[in-house]
């Protein structure tokens, strides 16, 4: 957000700077393209920030031409890098991103994707990266790699949690609500959107994700034939594209402005309201930019005319409106399964239209391409599951060399260790006795500590269960009662039968147990126990095996077989860490103390 203020102050500062220069030329603009041309011909008068800006100014201004935003992006990325400023690099690396994202270009996204990605991590600008990460997603999804894109999408969601900031949480549930809206899965779509929305009014930045969110909802909701809740959010992408054109008024907001007008004609067209569906269609053909031919936007056009048409009964026009669709989607190799659904509609419409015989072999067309599109779908999913095994497998080699380095290292230290410790033991024996005393001491105040501790833990697990009150706004803050009442489910299912104790507990199997998503467990859990999944599973974990050495004498071997834990180094360090202590000082401790 602050660098989206950034440019539009360097944009207006340009701006005013531009008009005491060319006065003439500022009093006859009236559109995008005049206001570039005027930029472009003072550009070679300008020098460092005065010409960064003015770049920074056509890549903004010519935000929904994407051929010309990656021309202006990588003058942008020259200059900026030439100047050496972060945040305008930062910015020219989104948008060239974008850029290969909306234009289609697989392979080109995921090189300038990682590079725009490693520039804003590194940085630490959120917004940019996770707009990036969207894109990257997306694109995995798109070309059929949708594991891939899972996965992604659930890393991307863990990092919005770890920067606290619930509008980077909204968009990457956003991400997720688009990966299930591509996978046909309408309907978890729909919430996941609503649910980004409702993240999003908790930390409100920026109105553009409110204005493309309703949009997408409104779009799904015709795709449901609910054409009574596509106006609802098309009303909805209304008033936050008011919103967004007042406090942003030097951003071309034409292309949403023609998306509201080809819902609304969309919607009227299903309810069969002709007059208002007709009224929609002509203000849609005012708004688009005869720039925008051969885009998607033309697509998009073309769809919204077959609908009317359709719905109006004028066949000839509906079928020359789809056809001009499916010519347009030949250009973009990865809408193969949209091309498909086109083709189903001509079909469909053949038939309508008394054309029999073609309508079937359209039919048998669509038949055929499905079955093809389902085999190279399966062994693109094979392939991919191959990769990810392979990229596993190549990480845990390299952890194990890595870890076979550090035993290779512990043994050298060891030794010198040994050695000097053998030159110091005699003194230490001197005051071996007061050591004791003070560590008998320390570790009996520490085990006042840890009962404390799990005194406050035990009241947590029991305000679980009680139901919420409107007293307390620290409740309300521990999540919602659904989530209370889900982490009670988690707590029976890791209790029942010692099911906490395997060493190989999956988030998704729990998920898929308890009836629910990974990623909403994970928000349950944090929400109501302020921990991750994994570090309230270990705390189950811990505390069984703080009783085991109270009131067991089983080896501290046994002990970590029997918790769940994976390897005793891996025991022992999760005890100390949780226990300030090792196992084996917390047996002793506890004798001692009783």
């Amino acid at each position: 957000m602050k660098l989206l203020l950034n440019i539009v102050f360097k944009t207006i500062t340009f701006c005013l700077l531009a008009i005491f220069l060319l006065p003439p030329i500022i009093a006859q603009q009236g559109s995008t393209a005049r206001q570039t041309d005027s930029i472009l011909a003072i550009l070679p008068q300008l020098h460092d920030d005065e010409k960064l800006n003015a770049i920074a100014t056509l890549v903004v201004l010519n935000d929904h031409n994407w051929r010309l935003t990656k021309r202006y992006a990588d003058m942008l990325l020259v200059e900026a890098r030439r100047q050496k400023n972060i945040e305008e690099e930062a910015y020219a690396l989104a948008k060239i991103a974008d850029y290969y994202a909306n234009v289609y270009h697989t392979d080109s996204i995921f090189i300038a994707g990682e590079e725009a990605v490693q520039f804003a991590r590194a940085h630490k600008f959120y917004d940019l990266l996770f707009s990036t990460l969207h894109n990257i997603i997306m694109r995995h999804q798109i070309a059929g790699r949708t594991l891939t894109a899972l996965r992604m999408a659930e890393e991307a969601y863990v990092q919005s949690l770890e920067t606290q900031d619930e509008w980077q949480m909204a968009r990457m549930l956003n991400t997720i609500a688009a990966l299930y809206f591509l996978m046909e899965q309408k309907e978890e779509a729909l919430r996941f959107y609503e649910k980004s929305i409702e993240m999003a009014q908790k930390n409100r930045k920026n109105d553009w994700l409110y204005v493309r969110t309703y949009d997408i909802m409104a779009h799904i909701a015709h795709r449901l034939h609910r054409h009574e809740q596509t106006l609802i959010y098309n009303d909805g992408l209304k008033a936050e594209l008011e919103l967004y054109k007042k406090n942003n008024p030097e951003i071309n907001v034409q292309y949403h402005s023609f998306a509201f007008e080809r819902n609304r004609a969309q919607a009227y067209a299903g309810l069969k309201q002709m007059e208002e569906a007709l009224q929609a269609v002509e203000q849609a053909k005012t708004l688009f930019d005869p720039q925008w031919a051969g885009t998607y936007s033309e697509t998009e056009l073309d769809y919204m005319l077959y609908v009317y048409y359709n719905a109006a009964g004028n066949l000839e026009k509906a079928m020359v409106h789809l056809n001009s669709m499916l010519h347009n989607l030949e250009n973009y190799n990865d809408e193969l399964s949209t091309t498909l659904q086109m083709t189903w509609l001509k079909a469909r419409l053949m038939y309508a239209m008394g054309d029999y015989r073609h309508a079937a072999q359209t039919a048998f067309y669509l038949v055929e391409h499905r079955d093809t599109l389902n085999t190279q779908r399966f062994y693109a999913q094979i392939n991919e599951l191959r990769t990810i095994f392979q990229l596993d497998q190549a990480e845990l080699e390299t952890e194990r060399r890595q870890a076979k380095i550090r035993q290779q290292r512990i043994l050298i230290l060891a030794s010198l260790a040994v050695s000097l410790m053998m030159a110091i033991v005699v003194a230490l024996v001197v005051r071996n006795r007061r050591k004791i005393e003070q560590k008998n001491i320390g570790l009996y105040r520490q085990m006042k500590e840890h009962e404390r501790q799990r005194e406050e833990y035990e009241s947590k697990i029991e305000a679980l269960i009680e139901p919420p009150t409107d007293k307390s706004l620290e409740e309300a803050q521990n999540g919602d009662r659904q989530q209370r009442e889900l982490v009670k489910q988690l707590q029976l299912k890791l209790s029942n039968n010692r099911y906490f104790a395997k060493n190989d507990i999956k988030a998704g199997e729990l998920a898929t147990e308890l009836l629910t998503y990974r990623t909403y467990l994970y928000e349950a859990v944090k929400a109501v126990t302020g921990k991750s999944l994994q570090e309230y599973i270990n705390d189950i974990k811990i505390m069984e095996a703080k009783k085991l050495l109270e009131t067991t004498d089983e080896p501290i071997k046994s002990i970590y077989e029997t918790c769940g834990f994976s390897s005793q180094r891996t025991f022992y360090r999760q005890f100390t860490d949780n226990c300030k202590m090792t196992p084996a000082e917390y047996r002793n401790s506890s004798n001692k103390v009783v």
